[in-house]
């Protein structure tokens, strides 16, 4: 009569035995012992999962069961407890603004504890705050940290900067007699802002023309100095 020794019981370990990931991340866990694989997740057997690693995707706990040499006993092995974080959300005001050319739009960033600003898809180096002084034409975007996890803001902020009207004041120069006036003319703006000596005490504005006959009304769209 001839006897067979049993197989010995196998050891089972999965690790990491905990893990943390942001949402639609991974985290491979791997298996060491002998026999056929079973990844399970909070009990229920993962179709297809049978090799010794596994990419964890979802929160749960996950282990492996295994058989040795068809034995009819199931082996599990310790859990592996993975936790999923939620990506930041926040968003950029203004959506969009206009700037005048030399000018800037301070733009607000929402839903993190720290940020990464982009211009045009490419990195703006050392802007980390939930504030950045556009100066530039542009799309704006930038990625939210929670300290865990990051993500992108829901919009982004397109900014456009206008060309600085020119125009001219004719005449250049002209010689009045006292109690008389002379009418100047300017170009190149839709409203004026006119200037005396670098004053606005005289406030004319309403017209393109500096005379007596202008209304008395402040403008400020387009500055002329006199």
């Amino acid at each position: 009569m001839s006897f067979v020794s049993p197989s010995a019981a196998p050891v089972l370990s999965v690790t990491p035995a905990t893990a943390n990931i942001c949402q639609g991340g991974s985290q491979l866990l791997t298996v060491s012992g002998n026999g056929a694989y079973q990844w399970m997740l909070d009990g229920t057997p993962i179709s297809g999962a049978t090799s010794s690693t596994y990419s964890a995707i979802a929160a749960g706990s996950y282990s492996v069961t295994t058989t040795i040499n068809g034995c009819s006993n199931t082996y599990t092995s310790n859990n592996s407890v993975i936790t999923v974080t939620a990506l930041p959300t926040g968003t950029i005001s203004p959506a969009s603004a206009s700037i005048c050319s030399g000018g800037s739009q301070l733009l607000t960033a929402t839903g993190g504890t720290s940020y990464q600003w982009y211009k045009d898809g490419i990195l703006i180096s050392g802007e980390v705050n939930a504030t950045y002084s556009a100066t530039l034409a542009g799309t704006y975007t930038v990625t939210i940290f929670n300290g865990t996890c990051s993500g992108p803001a829901s919009n982004s902020s397109v900014i456009t900067v206008g060309t600085t009207p020119t125009g001219t004041i004719s005449p250049g120069t002209a010689s009045i007699c006292s109690g008389g006036s002379q009418l100047l003319t300017a170009t190149g703006g839709t409203s004026y802002q006119w200037y005396k000596d670098g004053n606005t005490n005289q406030r004319r504005s309403e017209c393109n023309l500096f005379s007596n006959t202008c209304r008395n009304i402040y403008r400020n769209y387009f500055q002329w100095n006199l």
